[in-house]
């Protein structure tokens, strides 16, 4: 979905505030187009609306909150493995088949879903080898420290790509409904255009300038070099 307009939400919000009083102004000659006497209404309501929607910075934040828990969750997960790794080292020998199976080498090229499964799998293969292992301390409460920091990981982990969902959701839900909004006042515009050309120029203008899928400012410019 795309914006229907290229200038911002705000400004969006400014022209519909500065519509209603000319929708109520000339709602007798609107009427006879079809608008209904509601029609500034509508406009309001939907501006309101728009107006109290959080904008797109504010699930940027709670986007950046979650990914900020889901990193200290993956710092925390990265040295528990460090410290899983060097304990089977000296447990096992780091030339053993034992320790070799683990293949701790892969670490450092693992992204988020990766350590995962590898810490899951590790643990399985640790409990396997526990006599093996308990002389440096890898017991059972060891194994569920363990486990618990990478159950920690993983919800972060899906906290953050459900509030990636909740951003891209957000933000369609108010681009349509500013997108609606525009619709309705470019609507109006054209035929508020439609009504006073030739007869009065100032109502007329009224309609130009917030109708237009420009900004205000461009409007002005455009306006100032078509007069010179």
């Amino acid at each position: 979905m795309k914006k229907s307009f290229n200038f911002p939400y705000a400004e969006l919000i400014q022209r519909s505030d500065k519509m209603e009083p000319i929708v109520i102004r000339d709602q007798e000659q609107l009427s006879v187009y079809g608008f209904e006497p509601d029609t500034a209404l509508k406009i309001r309501t939907k501006a309101d609306v728009l107006r109290d929607l959080p904008t797109d910075e504010y699930w940027i934040g709670q986007q950046m909150l979650k990914t900020n828990s889901k990193n200290e969750a993956r710092a925390a997960t990265d040295d528990l493995l460090a410290d899983f790794r060097h304990r089977c080292k000296r447990a096992l020998g780091e030339n053993s088949i034992n320790y070799k199976l683990f293949r701790f080498s892969r670490l450092a090229s693992m992204n988020d879903r990766d350590i995962i499964v590898f810490g899951n799998n590790a643990i399985n293969s640790a409990e396997s080898m526990q006599d093996a292992l308990a002389a440096h301390h890898i017991d059972a409460d060891y194994l569920a420290q363990l486990k618990f920091s990478i159950r920690q990981l993983d919800d972060a982990l899906d906290a953050q790509k459900e509030m990636e969902n909740i951003r891209t959701r957000k933000q369609s839900e108010r681009m349509q409904l500013a997108n609606d909004l525009y619709q309705l006042i470019r609507d109006v515009c054209e035929t508020g255009k439609l009504i006073w050309k030739g007869k009065d120029e100032n109502n007329y203008a009224d309609y130009v300038i917030y109708g237009s899928t420009k900004s205000v400012k461009e409007e002005t410019e455009t306006e100032d070099k078509t007069m010179d």
